[in-house]
């Protein structure tokens, strides 16, 4: 059976988001605004060298996946101006990139039980165990946990559903929101590791799917699920004019935050995406110089 972490994170930095959800919320607008100014910006340094900042800034509040969907709007945005990573470039990035994630990790999550970066690394066997032996993305582990306790763990349609429409909201303000599907297996088999951090132990999509509609149901909505983000990335990367870095980096991020995460952390991540999208929209219709954005792009072919 497997064996649950009880601190999963350092507490104090988990803590700090949990009770102060403006610096939360503010924090997620930032990838949205961002992949908004990539859409449009008519020069490439600008936009590098905001996403640099945007990086080290998201780096120091201790957030990880922000700081990789930023480098990936800054990519999406660079192949606008037709600039492309050399290839030999990679030999130096990939290992800086490691360097990144092996250390950030260590200072808010793992340096109140270890007492360097290399000892962390060697009490998990090796830096590639960091990466690919670990709890956090050893799915098969946690979908071997859900399909054993189905029926500890399984949850009625109505509480993804409202979960979902929740997401941006405080719980502080709404008390009636429920947990993601992540919080509420991390509730029932680890609740010391929840009361003490309120860290969770990621579910992924499927898993999610799993635990409220069940292997075989949950699979074929997987697959419409999987087959509707296809035909989405396809209508966005046919306009061969101008790549819509928005919705590329919507639906490509997107769907990392479905199959990693669950659909509560999906539902929150395009809460704000919208947001962003309403907002710009309105702008337009005071006639202000906002671009227009469309989030399904018909292709526009050169001539």
């Amino acid at each position: 059976m497997y064996v649950w972490q009880t601190r999963g994170a350092n507490a104090s930095h988990q803590m700090m988001f949990r009770e102060n959800p403006l610096i939360d919320i503010s924090i997620s607008l930032i990838i949205p605004m961002f992949a908004y100014f990539g859409t449009f910006a008519r020069r490439y340094r600008s936009v590098l060298l905001l996403g640099v900042y945007i990086g080290l800034t998201l780096a120091i509040a201790g957030k990880r996946g922000p700081v990789l969907a930023a480098g990936f709007i800054t990519l999406a945005s660079m192949y606008r101006f037709n600039l492309t990573i050399p290839r030999k470039s990679l030999f130096v990035l990939i290992p800086l990139l490691i360097c990144f994630l092996l250390t950030q990790r260590f200072l808010f999550r793992e340096s109140f039980r270890h007492d360097s970066v290399s000892d962390f690394t060697n009490s998990k066997g090796g830096v590639l165990n960091v990466f690919f032996g670990t709890a956090e993305v050893s799915n098969a582990e946690v979908l071997s946990m859900i399909t054993t306790n189905a029926a500890m763990l399984s949850r009625n349609p109505m509480e993804m559903i409202k979960a979902a429409i929740l997401a941006p909201a405080p719980r502080s303000v709404i008390k009636s929101k429920p947990l993601g599907s992540s919080a509420h297996m991390t509730t029932v088999l680890s609740p010391e590791r929840w009361r003490l951090t309120r860290s969770e132990v990621l579910v992924t999509g499927y898993g999610d799917l799993i635990m409220h509609l069940g292997v075989t149901l949950g699979g074929f909505i997987l697959g419409i699920v999987a087959l509707g983000w296809s035909a989405w990335l396809r209508s966005i990367c046919r306009n061969q004019q101008h790549l819509n870095v928005f919705s590329f980096t919507l639906v490509m991020w997107s769907y990392y935050i479905f199959m990693r995460g669950d659909t509560f952390n999906l539902a929150r991540y395009v809460w704000f995406y919208l947001f962003v999208f309403v907002l710009a929209a309105l702008l337009v219709r005071t006639r202000l110089s906002v671009p227009r954005i469309e989030l399904f792009p018909r292709p526009r072919l050169v001539r």
